[in-house]
């Protein structure tokens, strides 16, 4: 019974996630590229700072600030993705110092303080949804 519960409530989660994950994928297909320029790179303690063994899993994770210009009006972002995934110190030292310092920026029109580096498709989404589902 107690499995069961937790599968549910594990599944509600994933769903919701999925379902944000789609709802930003969607409105992210009307947001326009803008060139930017990255003005500061640090690594940032996102989550525990204990580092596995093996593979990258670990509680950093890069944050890179750029800016950008959209009509006139220069704006400041830190956002690269909607989500976070936190890797291993080592890691996101390698990973923040790949960003090259000119970057497209990618902002919705309505509100183009509203940007991200990377822009994101729905299958990622329909992935998370899906498994929310059948975990439920």
């Amino acid at each position: 019974m107690a499995t069961a519960a937790f599968a549910f409530a594990l599944g509600a989660v994933f769903a919701f996630v999925g379902a944000r994950y789609l709802a930003l994928a969607h409105r992210m297909r009307s947001f326009r590229r803008a060139p930017g320029r990255v003005v500061d790179r640090q690594v940032v303690l996102v989550g525990d700072a204990t580092e596995g063994r093996t593979g990258e899993g670990g509680g950093y994770a890069p944050r890179v600030t750029y800016r950008y210009v959209v009509d006139g009006t220069e704006h400041r972002g830190d956002r690269q993705a909607f989500t976070v995934s936190p890797v291993k110190r080592a890691v996101a030292e390698r990973r923040v110092a790949m960003i090259p310092d000119d970057v497209d920026v990618w902002y919705n029109p309505l509100d183009p303080r509203d940007a991200y580096l990377e822009r994101h498709g729905p299958a990622t989404g329909w992935a998370i949804l899906g498994l929310g589902v059948l975990l439920a």
